[in-house]
């Protein structure tokens, strides 16, 4: 029971992480091509 709790705990934690680190990603993303077309 509680072992069941405490994965769904965890599932709920590392879903909003990732959330949360999707802008953080598209913002590299986005430099990354930036800095490649601007280089070329």
């Amino acid at each position: 029971m509680y072992q069941q709790l405490y994965k769904e705990t965890i599932a709920k934690e590392h879903r909003k992480r990732q959330y949360l680190l999707l802008p953080f990603f598209f913002v590299q993303f986005s430099e990354t091509m930036f800095f490649i077309s601007g280089s070329s």
